[in-house]
């Protein structure tokens, strides 16, 4: 079973800046976790081949109950980075695209609010569940097959996604090819320096509870804030802004044997050490566990 892992697995160059010099950082489950000497990428290297990584995120690699679970948690996010679109845009409804949408609680959000809304979703099951549910205009395919038009879109939004692409890079030139002039541009991403963080307390936790789930997140690519912003500027956007990113509700992901109100009192005590952080540094350090970016086109 291993070895057939293994044949099903690439090595790939940096995505950001083409270079095969890197260090190994950690191995998270099978997969080794590798970062580009010169850029700081973070990466999964060896990873699934393409057909793979494409048969793994065009079946429902996570139950609708769950998907639906996810994206409920992450209502309140959606709903105030919706509201900051809406102020960067003075108020102007036009239309939004968001790539990797799940089941469309985001495009919900924005169409009950007067946005006329598209998604793209590998999933079959969550895309039939977001149109059935929802009456949502979403389209089961990636991004590039989409075909979409230049300068179709006056916002597009990728919420935990970016870090799951093959090619990251090829995909922000095609949405910069498809987002009108002036439009904007919101990614969230976890904060691959607080994960590597907690892929190593995951072991001190593991003392206390062997049912404990690891909780760092990584896929294909980490980000930091300064790897996000470089892929962005150079995908051909600018004025890139960073934040920590306001945080989930709960536990969706059920990582810990912890009541959910302990869990969402260690999150706020988190964000607001986080923002404490990054407000005395000047907006340099960045330790939540997630970042959100705005750009433009």
């Amino acid at each position: 079973m291993k070895n057939d892992l293994l044949n099903e697995q690439e090595l790939v160059s940096c995505n950001l800046c083409g270079n095969n010099n890197t260090k190994h950082l950690y191995n998270y489950g099978n997969t080794n976790i590798v970062q580009c000497i010169c850029c700081g990428l973070v990466y999964a290297n060896p990873r699934p081949k393409e057909r793979a990584n494409r048969d793994f995120f065009s079946k429902s690699h996570h139950s609708l109950d769950l998907e639906e679970r996810i994206s409920g948690a992450r209502e309140r996010v959606f709903k105030k980075f919706l509201s900051d679109i809406e102020l960067l845009r003075s108020g102007a409804k036009g239309c939004i695209l968001d790539v990797g949408c799940g089941v469309g609680i985001f495009l919900n959000l924005a169409k009950s609010s007067g946005w006329r809304t598209i998604g793209v979703e590998l999933s079959k099951d969550a895309c039939d569940y977001a149109k059935s549910k929802s009456g949502l205009e979403v389209l089961n395919s990636g991004i590039e097959e989409a075909r979409f038009g230049e300068n179709s879109f006056d916002v597009i939004t990728l919420w935990n996604v970016l870090d799951h692409l093959r090619d990251p890079m090829s995909t922000l030139k095609e949405l910069n090819r498809i987002l009108r002039p002036g439009g904007i541009i919101v990614i969230r991403v976890p904060n691959v320096t607080f994960h590597f963080y907690l892929h190593r307390a995951f072991y001190l936790f593991k003392l206390f509870s062997k049912e404990t789930k690891d909780p760092s997140i990584i896929v294909n690519y980490g980000f930091t804030a300064k790897t996000i912003k470089k892929i962005l500027y150079g995908a051909g956007f600018n004025s890139v802004r960073v934040e920590n990113s306001f945080l989930t509700k709960g536990d969706p992901y059920k990582s810990f044997n912890f009541n959910e109100n302990i869990v969402e009192l260690l999150k706020i005590s988190l964000n607001f050490i986080a923002n404490l952080i990054y407000f005395v540094t000047f907006r340099r350090v960045f330790v939540s566990s997630s970042l959100i970016v705005f750009a433009k086109k």
